[in-house]
């Protein structure tokens, strides 16, 4: 073997020794994790409303602040997991969350416009199907933002 070869071949070992590790996840972010499950606070304090709402009156018109207070809230932590390198599994998880955020946005706002809604625009039963759909899928942000400690 010649000199260079085994300068290589020991300098390779002593890479291996040193801990050298190729990253394939972003690192934690606390602030990622910390801003998600405030956002969910006020998805649930959403839900908690609507629920105790009388049926005539969980219209759209008097839920819209807390609609779009979450759906900005949802972009600002979309725009911050975008910005981190390697980290895909988590875009896709809050892409996922911002576009049943604004389906769900939508049909409460079609319900509460169409007619035949406005008596119960949101059911307690599609209440509760959609929080249980939506913690769900902030129990998987969080959890794969808790993943990468």
């Amino acid at each position: 073997m010649s000199a260079r070869a085994l300068r290589l071949l020991v300098a390779l070992w002593a890479l291996a020794l040193s801990g050298c590790s190729v990253n394939l996840v972003a690192e934690y972010d606390k602030a990622s994790e910390a801003r998600l499950i405030a956002t969910y606070e006020k998805v649930n304090r959403m839900y908690d409303a609507l629920a105790e709402a009388a049926p005539t009156e969980r219209g759209y018109d008097k839920f819209a602040k807390a609609w779009a207070d979450v759906a900005t809230d949802l972009r600002v932590v979309a725009l911050r997991q975008k910005a981190r390198v390697d980290n895909k599994e988590s875009i896709e998880i809050i892409d996922k969350l911002v576009k049943n955020w604004d389906r769900t946005r939508a049909g409460h706002k079609e319900r509460s416009a169409d007619a035949q809604h406005r008596v119960d625009p949101y059911r307690v039963t599609l209440i509760e199907l959609d929080r249980a759909q939506f913690e769900a899928q902030f129990a998987a942000a969080v959890a794969a933002e808790a993943f990468k400690k």
